[in-house]
C-alpha cells in the first residue's frame, strides 16, 4: 500500500518552521535542597508544527539548535549549588541554564536568541553520572534541552540543589586562581602552548587581561590542541584548558565540557597537570615582558631622572 503521508514529508522537510519564543514545559517548583528527575523527549527539527517553542541560538555559543526544545522551569530561594547530573540518554541532548524567557529575533527575522543571561552550558557529551554545576542566587531560572543540531534526543538528568558553602580557592579553578607560570618570554616571541601530553580529547583558549578571546583550539594532532601565539605586546595573558566540548568566548567563558578530568599543559616545552573544574577549565597566566631594547631604554630614563634629583 502506498503511504499517504509521502508526499506531505516530502513537504515538511522543504518547509522552514518559524521559531517561537521560549515556553515553559514543566514548573518544578522550589528545590533548595532537593534533587529532583527531570526526563523528556524532544523532537527533530522536520517534525517541528510551527507552533512556538523554537529557540534556535543560546549565545554565545555558537550552533544552531533547529528543534522544538524542551524548557523546566524551577526556583530558588536562597543561593544554592545547582547540579544536572546525566543518568541516561539517547543520541545528544545538550542544555542551557537561563535566566530568563526573553527572546530577540535575528536578521531574517524568523529565528530567535534566547536574549537572558546563560548562566550555564551542560553539554554532558561524555559519560552516564557526568555533571555540571554552578553557584546560583535566588530567583527563577529556565532549563531548555535541545538535540544537537535539531535532531530528536531523549534525555534523563537529575537536577540538584544544596545550600551553597563558599568553597576554598583552588589552583586553576578561574582566571582569578590562574596557576602561573612567570615570564615565558618577551614582546614579538612566539609561544608554544599544546595539549601532547595529555590523554583525552581537549580544547585550548587563550586571553588577554580584559578577557578577549585571542584564540582557541580544538584538533591540532588527532583530538589534541594546540596554539602557537605571537605576543606581539607585553602584559599577562591568560590559557583556558578544557575537554570537548568547551565553548570559548571573550569575558573569560570557557565551559560546558566535562569537568573532573585530568590534562596536561605544556608551554614551550614545560609540562603541567592539573583538572578541569571551577568555571569548566583549568586555568593558567604566563607574563610578557618588553624586548630587551625597551628595557635598556627604560633603565636609562630612569637612572637620568635619578641623576637630575641629585644635582
Amino acid at each position: 500500500m502506498r503511504n499517504p503521508f509521502s508526499s506531505l514529508a516530502v513537504l515538511v522537510l522543504g518547509f522552514t518552521p518559524l521559531h517561537g519564543a521560549i515556553v515553559v514545559d514543566t514548573d518544578l517548583g522550589v528545590i533548595d535542597n532537593l534533587v529532583v528527575p527531570v526526563v523528556g523527549n524532544v523532537r527533530a527539527a522536520v517534525q517541528d508544527d510551527g507552533s512556538g517553542n523554537n529557540v534556535s541560538f543560546y549565545p554565545p555559543a555558537v550552533r544552531a539548535y533547529d528543534g522544538p526544545e524542551q524548557v523546566f522551569q524551577f526556583e530558588i530561594t536562597t543561593t544554592q549549588t545547582v547540579t544536572l547530573t546525566r543518568n541516561f540518554v539517547i543520541t545528544d541532548p545538550d542544555a542551557f541554564f537561563l535566566d530568563s524567557l526573553e527572546t530577540g529575533a535575528i536578521e531574517d527575522g524568523q529565528e530567535l536568541t534566547a536574549s537572558g543571561n546563560i548562566v550555564l552550558f551542560a553539554f554532558l557529551d561524555g559519560f552516564n553520572g557526568e555533571s555540571v554545576s554552578a553557584a546560583m542566587d535566588a530567583g527563577t531560572y529556565y532549563l531548555s534541552v535541545e538535540g544537537f543540531g535539531g535532531g530528536a534526543a531523549s534525555f534523563d538528568f537529575s537536577l540538584g540543589a544544596a545550600d551553597f558553602v563558599e568553597p576554598e580557592p583552588v589552583v586553576g579553578d578561574s582566571p582569578e586562581n590562574a596557576l602561573s607560570w612567570g615570564v615565558v618570554g618577551v614582546a614579538g616571541d612566539l609561544i608554544d602552548i599544546n595539549t601532547f601530553n595529555s590523554a583525552g580529547d581537549t580544547e585550548l583558549g587563550i586571553f588577554d587581561a580584559a578577557g578577549n578571546l585571542l584564540g582557541n583550539n580544538d584538533d591540532a594532532i588527532g583530538l589534541l590542541s594546540q596554539i602557537v601565539f605571537e605576543a606581539s605586546e607585553e602584559g599577562t595573558y591568560y590559557i583556558a584548558t578544557g575537554n570537548y566540548n568547551t565553548t570559548f568566548d571573550s569575558g573569560f567563558i570557557a565551559g560546558g565540557g566535562p569537568m573532573g578530568e585530568a590534562v596536561t599543559l605544556t608551554v614551550n616545552g614545560v609540562d603541567v597537570d592539573g583538572v578541569v573544574e571551577g568555571t569548566g577549565a583549568f586555568w593558567t597566566s604566563f607574563n610578557i615582558v618588553p624586548e630587551p631594547s625597551s628595557l635598556s631604554l627604560l633603565a636609562f630614563a630612569g637612572l637620568a631622572l635619578l641623576r637630575r634629583r641629585r644635582s
